[in-house]
């Protein structure tokens, strides 16, 4: 994780990393980059709620940074179905496999929310998400799209913005 910090991208293969766990990783640090507005949460321990859509294998993953602090907050992962759209959803995370028209139906549903939404499809900054997780030539690498992101009331840190291959509508 500080090759993400100080590099902005890591060798997928990091470390024998499995690529689940590494974009875990960087959900991880994409949530410590992230500030919500003061009403997105019921008060200042509430937890961020990460909500990760997808197979067996990235739901495992995930559940590895179940509990790691945010600040004053701690994450609380769960496996959701792109079908279930649950209130007070603070991170969503799509792989791959998740069927196109639900990934719409759901990001259509955040447009204006402060949901972060992460996603690993080559569309989906285009189908409205705010930060898109890509491997090239070999290294795992981000797109962000802030205005998205601030529409929603999330303020993404420029430490993280730097890092970031910037998109914007």
């Amino acid at each position: 994780m500080l090759l993400f910090c100080f590099f902005g991208a890591v060798p997928a293969s990091a470390g024998n990393m499995d690529p689940a766990a590494l974009k875990a990783a960087f959900v991880l640090n994409f949530a410590r980059f992230t500030t919500w507005p003061d009403d997105a949460f019921r008060d200042d321990t509430a937890p961020i709620d990460l909500h990760v859509y997808g197979g067996q294998k990235t739901w495992q993953a995930f559940r590895n940074i179940d509990g790691q602090q945010v600040g004053t907050r701690k994450i609380r992962v769960r496996l959701m179905k792109p079908t279930e759209m649950v209130d007070k959803c603070h991170i969503m995370f799509f792989d791959h496999d998740v069927d196109r028209d639900d990934l719409t139906t759901a990001l259509a549903a955040t447009k204006l929310q402060p949901v972060l939404t992460v996603g690993e499809t080559s569309n989906f900054i285009n189908l409205g998400g705010i930060i898109n997780l890509f491997s090239k030539s070999g290294r795992l690498k981000f797109e962000i799209e802030p205005s998205r992101a601030k529409r929603g009331g999330l303020r993404i840190s420029s430490r993280l913005l730097k890092l970031a291959i910037i998109l914007d509508d």
